[in-house]
């Protein structure tokens, strides 16, 4: 067969009809260079318009709520009308936003544009993940989803190395000037997400009327899941009592210039790029929990290392180890969603994760921004956000401690252990899955 048409070929690996994994490769890279850029770089955006720590806290509120809300939805729709399509449509939108977002200098048009954008990016998510479970089988999932999380991150990083290129030069008075320049190259990258997406191949589809009725009803029978979804959503308020601050610091205190900001997060996407593809293999081999607990239970260290930090290298080493802990916690929690749903409705399983962290986030975000705001009448703002960090530092300890709790959903033996070391994903010469 000619080079160049494996977009659509099949492939077939231990017995079993596999796909090409270019165009899913393709769809994560671009994606991510888009939504990391667009991401981040709003946040920034607002403490440089002035947004206050209310503002940041709706801010980050309507983006965790609107990201998840409507999952449900939009994950019965992937089982159904199919995940490329929704993928599709999704980037095309965020693409088409992301350039408007340029013309923007007003924090509640700003926090609009958020919501908009959340909800586009929230019609891909479900689809997405499904997608993944298409071109994976239970053995194979961790290091399938390791290794597209590895591509994307790594598209992340070339993301924020080349704003910090077009902006190393800039003088601070230039701020606002050079986020527009991250927001158009999102732009571009989304579009181009949403064209690649047309190659993604898919496996079968519910009927139209066949999840929505049953499925919210399979995931609350389901104990295993129903468990897990308890622990994440207690852990996802946690983690999120601190998010509207973590901008506000990088951006006052430390006095970050664009590239700078762009290289903090650049470390972040380079050790999650690389340790997903390592720990998206160990949670094939140690099993999904004791890598999620690890990663869970570590992230308390993070708002301390932004209460320590006194420049921006110290935020950069604070993010290398965020990256660490996160692919972790990535890897094995999307595994253990695909592991614990039905292959036709794994979308709908997916939608129901994120709606329950939609609604837990948001309201984290709010009482992380009110809360600062609230202490600022007692002390100045920068120590009224340390006294929040480390509320979210305890809280982030105990609900990481929860996941000791979560069922296991692979068995893995010493057996495995050996046959898993000795295959190759992705062997030289040979296109797999």
């Amino acid at each position: 067969m000619e080079q160049g048409k494996h977009w659509k070929r099949e492939i077939h690996w231990n017995g079993e009809k596999r796909f090409s994994q270019v165009p899913l490769y393709l769809v994560g890279g671009f994606s991510a260079f888009a939504v990391s850029l667009y991401g981040p770089f709003i946040n920034f955006y607002a403490v440089l318009l002035g947004a206050s720590f209310i503002a940041m806290g709706w801010l980050t509120s309507v983006r965790n709520l609107f990201t998840n809300v409507l999952q449900i939805i939009w994950g019965y729709l992937a089982d159904v009308t199919g995940k490329r399509k929704l993928i599709f449509i999704g980037y095309l939108f965020i693409g088409v936003v992301v350039f408007l977002v340029v013309f923007i200098e007003n924090t509640l048009l700003l926090i609009l544009a958020v919501t908009v954008l959340s909800i586009l990016l929230s019609l891909t998510m479900p689809a997405w993940v499904a997608v993944m479970g298409d071109y994976s089988s239970e053995s194979t999932r961790g290091k399938v989803v390791g290794l597209v999380g590895a591509v994307s991150q790594f598209s992340s990083v070339v993301a924020y190395v080349v704003v910090a290129a077009l902006t190393y030069n800039s003088s601070s008075e230039t701020g606002l000037s050079n986020m527009k320049i991250a927001f158009i190259l999102s732009g571009f990258s989304a579009l181009l997400a949403s064209i690649t997406a047309l190659g993604l191949k898919e496996k079968k589809r519910l009927r139209a009327g066949e999840g929505i009725k049953i499925n919210l009803k399979e995931v609350l029978k389901n104990r295993v899941y129903r468990k897990f979804l308890l622990i994440t959503g207690f852990n996802g308020f946690s983690m999120s009592v601190s998010w509207p601050i973590f901008p506000y610091l990088t951006v006052k205190l430390t006095n970050a210039e664009t590239w700078e900001m762009a290289l903090i997060w650049a470390s972040w996407s380079l050790s999650n790029s690389i340790s997903q593809r390592f720990f998206g293999r160990k949670t094939d081999m140690w099993g999904r929990k004791p890598v999620m607990l690890t990663g869970r239970i570590m992230l308390f260290t993070i708002p301390l290392g932004f209460i320590l930090a006194r420049s921006w290298l110290h935020l950069v080493v604070t993010m290398l180890l965020a990256g660490v802990l996160m692919a972790m916690a990535m890897v094995s929690e999307t595994a253990y969603i695909i592991d614990s749903s039905v292959e036709e409705r794994r979308g709908t399983y997916t939608a129901v994760y994120n709606t329950a962290q939609g609604f837990l986030t948001f309201t984290g975000s709010m009482v992380g921004g009110g809360l600062t705001d609230m202490f600022t009448q007692l002390a100045s703002d920068l120590y009224a956000a340390y006294i929040v960090l480390f509320l979210s530092t305890m809280l982030r300890l105990i609900s990481g401690s929860m996941y000791i709790f979560v069922d296991e959903t692979v068995n893995v033996e010493p057996s495995m252990k050996g046959n898993l070391r000795s295959s190759t994903f992705l062997k030289p010469g040979r296109q797999v899955n």
